[in-house]
């Protein structure tokens, strides 16, 4: 979007990410730039039943009604686990969503949730000992090495099959073929059952 202003003597211009202003009433004349993040969009097919999701993007609007209005109606419930009292917390529509914490939606029907925003490209969550409900960043990693960080301080992670309603599970100490999952993916919520407090960072 370009617009020239001949009172002012301004001359802007945006263009995806990038948005530059210039003093003077010639486009051609740039004397600044303003680079932002990039907006991107995220698509997950989600089924019939519980689905475990986290948000590998950072939307400008977090409020549940916000970052779910592509399934509106298609879903009836979205709690998250509160570490804390060891118990679920049903979400309203005006609560928020968090990067780096794992969701679960329950839809009446199958559905594609899509939203829009910028990059989650890094995690830094405390971890408490027992089990932890949280996301994944904007990149899929493999295991062991995703949770370098934590290394020697969890016993497994878990995640969620939709598709057949179960949990997975992976246990850094187990021969290859006993594990479920390799790969932690973006989209994707996890339980990790912490031997301590720690923190879990990634990259």
């Amino acid at each position: 979007m370009a617009t020239v202003s001949e009172s002012s003597g301004a001359y802007n211009h945006c263009d995806k990410n990038v948005c530059s202003l210039t003093v003077g009433t010639d486009p051609n004349d740039c004397n600044a730039s303003i680079t932002g993040a990039e907006v991107n969009i995220f698509d997950k097919e989600l089924v019939e039943g519980w689905n475990l999701v986290s948000l590998p993007l950072i939307p400008s609007d977090k409020q549940v009604s916000s970052v779910l209005n592509s399934i509106y109606g298609k879903y009836d419930a979205v709690v998250r686990y509160n570490v804390a009292t060891h118990q679920f917390v049903t979400l309203s529509g005006s609560d928020e969503m968090d990067n780096g914490v794992g969701y679960f939606i329950h839809m009446t029907s199958t559905g594609t949730w899509s939203y829009q925003g910028t990059a989650y490209e890094s995690i830094e969550v405390g971890l408490s000992q027992g089990l932890n409900c949280v996301g994944w960043t904007n990149t899929s990693a493999n295991l062991p090495g995703a949770l370098n960080s934590i290394a020697g301080n969890y016993n497994y992670v878990a995640r969620w099959n939709a598709a057949s309603q179960s949990y997975e599970e992976y246990e850094p100490n187990a021969p290859p073929p006993f594990n479920d999952f390799t790969t932690m993916n973006r989209g994707e919520g996890y339980w990790i059952a912490a031997k301590g407090s720690c923190t879990l960072e990634y990259p």
